[in-house]
């Protein structure tokens, strides 16, 4: 985990999702374009999910990410996280 640039904590779930709540997810540098996809790899506990990046937040000084992501199942369901500086 020492590769990681992010550390995002999981905030809000949705049924699919629930088992990650409250979870920390790291990720490497990524690239968010309006208009453009942005699929991220996260990773917790050596398990990767594909992150679906939908939104970015910025409020009183926090960073929210809100998107979908791909369970280890391949189910895919709402998440949003909180960014760790």
């Amino acid at each position: 985990m020492n590769s990681a640039n992010f550390k995002l904590k999981t905030i809000g779930v949705n049924k699919t999702t629930e088992s990650l709540n409250n979870l920390v997810f790291y990720c490497k540098d990524f690239v968010f374009a309006v208009g453009q996809k942005s699929i991220i790899t996260i990773y917790n506990n050596n398990v990767d999910y594909f992150f679906e990046l939908k939104s970015i937040k910025f409020f009183k000084n926090n960073i929210f990410l809100e998107g979908f992501v791909t369970m280890e199942n391949s189910d895919v369901g709402r998440i949003s996280f909180k960014y760790l500086p």
